[in-house]
């Protein structure tokens, strides 16, 4: 096994695609297909061939490996297909102020060939021998169209296959390779040169809103014309009220939400009017809509229910007693209320909720998983990574780029929304506002200059109040001075820096007020493997809040003046009236 800090190590990167298979043989129970009779000739094992979809059972997975051609092809590693021109990575983003950010993709350049089916076609040689054709004739699969050709004529659902890059060097078996996750989202060509470009992006593609929308729409539609004062309705067509409808809950009819109980097609319009909508006169065949609604719940527990259930993403994708700890630990009191009271995508509901709770969310390709990330003050810990010009960043690769258009001295929220059917984002749309303001930062001395955020909070009623203030407080804390973004390489030694991770930076542009190089602390907010196995561009953001912040402390916790230095960076100890302590030590925040 090649290791990173190997001399003369070969890389070599494997493209996978999971295919999934039949795994029945055909004719045999219980699969029903008769040759001649539902086919001219037996299926490839796949959906779209199958001659009988009823008993189709896609448990298998086939799994195609492709690698660019070279002259020393492990032969240890199973079938590998040697038609991969090129392949790049676009990173997955973190946006601190936009919780989803950008999403990771994968893009693969491959060659088109002749193939004789043998991997993909478990009848293969009874197609070559005559003995799979109805009239007995056989045929060479190399002389009919081209692998991708007949691939994606077999496989026209590829949508949402799982893709993979396994990058590693020759000698390394597949288990000790690194291993980056995706989902196939489409494949072009063949050309007529036989150029065949694919793309794959990161899973939480699947929330977008031409794949994923929350609430679904509903197919129900009053049977007959209610006036503002009816206390009941009927649903058309016949049936949709089993099909589609809950027994109790809410929804919408032109611009009026409603609480409603339901018994067959039959409602009973409990509440007209309500979460500051009016009572209304509605038409035949007016649409009934199903409202989505939250009641004080957590943040995890909406997240988890949007991506399973509306966006139907893996729940091996999602680790969430990590979300649950996260948000138990930063997010109490942020508890979520409202109503979506018309389809919306997955992913614009997401990033509501994240930039309304400070959060933010990332695809981890090696990982396979969904992170969900608090800001939070920078904590002392041994996850921290030491990153020097010596030791670690290659030379001439660091940049430092600063950002003036994201700093912010004030920072208000809108919150208490009067009526969700109408448009979130506009500041008299809600009943309530609070904000922070950093006037040291607008003063001449300073910046001189006042930068606004606006944050709309439409999950947030009159019982968050407090959790206003504290994304007030934690928005301004790290956005008051200008933020620095720190681009540079690491060699493959030094790959296991990962997403959201935290660093301390200690680099020749960086230096204090006499010039000396001090360590500055940054978090990990894009990561791309430029030179996949060689080396990896970064890019990071100051990981700085302004101020001290305190923790919850142990009862048996010592005084000040007698902690030790660790204990006053995780304590919350109380200072004097002069916001110092004893040894003239600044006093700590609450956030």
């Amino acid at each position: 096994m090649a290791t990173e800090n190997e001399t003369g190590r070969q890389p070599i990167a494997i493209i996978e695609i999971d295919q999934p298979q039949c795994s029945l043989t055909y004719s045999e129970s219980p699969c029903t297909a008769v040759l001649g009779t539902d086919g001219t000739s037996k299926c490839f094992n796949t959906f779209r061939s199958c001659q009988d979809t009823e008993n189709y059972d896609p448990s298998v997975t086939l799994t195609l490996r492709f690698v660019a051609p070279r002259s020393n092809l492990p032969l240890d590693l199973g079938v590998l297909i040697p038609c991969v021109k090129d392949y790049r990575t676009s990173p997955g983003t973190i946006r601190i102020d936009d919780g989803l950010g950008k999403r990771a993709s994968l893009n693969i350049a491959m060659q088109d060939f002749p193939y004789h089916d043998r991997l993909v076609d478990p009848y293969q040689s009874e197609r070559v021998s005559g003995d799979a054709q109805s009239n007995g004739v056989g045929y060479d699969p190399t002389e009919r169209g081209t692998f991708w050709t007949k691939w994606i004529r077999r496989n026209p659902f590829y949508q949402g296959y799982a893709c993979r890059v396994r990058e590693g060097y020759v000698g390394d078996t597949l288990g000790q390779m690194r291993v980056r996750h995706y989902i196939l989202e489409r494949i072009e060509g063949p050309d007529t040169d036989g150029n065949v470009k694919i793309t794959a992006k990161d899973p939480i593609k699947l929330a977008d809103w031409s794949r994923a929308q929350v609430p679904v729409s509903s197919n129900g539609r009053l049977d007959a014309a209610i006036t503002s004062g009816d206390g009941s309705a009927t649903l058309a067509p016949a049936g949709v009220g089993d099909d589609e409808y809950p027994a109790s809950g809410l929804i919408r009819i032109g611009d009026e939400l409603i609480d409603f109980t339901r018994s067959g097609d039959s409602l009973t319009l409990d509440n007209r009017g309500v979460r500051g909508t009016e009572a209304d006169s509605h038409d035949e065949d007016d649409s009934v809509q199903l409202c989505y609604t939250m009641d004080d719940d957590t943040l995890s527990d909406v997240l988890d229910d949007l991506f399973q259930n509306y966006a139907t993403i893996d729940a091996s994708w999602i680790p969430k007693a990590d979300w649950d700890d996260e948000v138990s630990e930063w997010l109490f009191g942020f508890n979520l209320t409202g109503e979506i009271t018309e389809p919306t995508g997955v992913d614009e509901v997401v990033s509501t909720l994240l930039v309304q709770n400070l959060c933010f969310m990332w695809w981890d390709e090696y990982e396979q998983e969904i992170k969900l990330q608090a800001l939070k003050p920078p904590q002392t810990a041994s996850s921290v990574t030491d990153l020097t010009d010596d030791a670690n960043l290659i030379q001439n690769s660091a940049v430092i780029k600063r950002m003036p258009e994201d700093r912010r001295s004030r920072v208000y929220t809108y919150y208490d929304i009067l009526d969700p059917t109408t448009n979130r984002d506009q500041p008299q749309n809600y009943r309530k506002l609070r904000g922070a303001i950093d006037s040291d930062a607008e003063t001449d001395n300073e910046y001189g200059e006042i930068r606004t955020k606006r944050i709309y909070a439409p999950f947030w009623d009159n019982s968050n109040t407090g959790a206003t203030l504290a994304l007030n407080s934690r928005t301004l804390a790290r956005l008051r001075d200008t933020p620095e973004v720190f681009s540079f390489l690491l060699d493959a030694k030094d790959r296991t820096l990962g997403m959201a991770d935290v660093i301390d930076v200690q680099h020749r542009n960086g230096v204090d007020l006499t010039g000396a190089v001090e360590t500055r602390r940054y978090q990990v907010i894009e990561r791309d493997e430029v030179e996949p196995g060689h080396r990896i561009k970064y890019k990071a953001q100051t990981y700085t809040f302004f101020g001290r912040y305190a923790f919850i402390m142990q009862n048996s916790a010592p005084y000040y003046g007698s902690a030790t230095e660790h204990e006053r960076d995780t304590g919350g100890f109380i200072s004097k009236n002069d916001e110092t302590f004893a040894n003239g030590d600044t006093a700590y925040k609450i956030i």
